[in-house]
């Protein structure tokens, strides 16, 4: 009787040590899954902040890109300037201005103002 229970209890022991056994090998197991958990929210939180990162870029770029174009701009404004002052003997008569016939407004406007020389008064006028 004495073999039976040292037996028992011998048989106890081991599924007690196998339980711890498989308590431990679990353990690592949820150590191993919370250490890759914690990699792939790193990777995450990395991937997150490489296109905030690019985002900014992004903008910074597109500003110094108007900023560019702008300047580029009144550069050419004033190289446009510039070269119509230096080909002044070149350029055709009035090609500066679109040509348009007067109105009847204006016609009548300019017949009132313009000095006659035949105007008796104009002598008095002048001094």
């Amino acid at each position: 009787s004495s073999s039976s229970s040292s037996s028992s209890s011998s048989s106890s022991s081991s599924t007690e040590e196998e339980k711890e056994d498989v308590k431990k090998a679990e353990k690592k197991k949820t150590k191993i899954r919370t250490k890759k958990l914690k990699k792939m929210r790193k990777a995450k939180l990395q991937k997150r902040k490489e296109k905030k990162e690019k985002a900014k870029e992004k903008k910074l770029l597109a500003k110094e890109k108007a900023q560019l174009e702008a300047a580029l701009q009144d550069i050419r404004a004033k190289s446009d300037d510039e070269e119509e002052h230096k080909d002044e003997r070149k350029r055709g008569y009035n090609s500066k201005y679109d040509v348009k016939a007067p109105t009847e407004d204006e016609i009548d406007e300019w017949q009132r103002k313009r000095q006659r020389t035949e105007d008796p008064m104009l002598q008095f006028m002048s001094k």
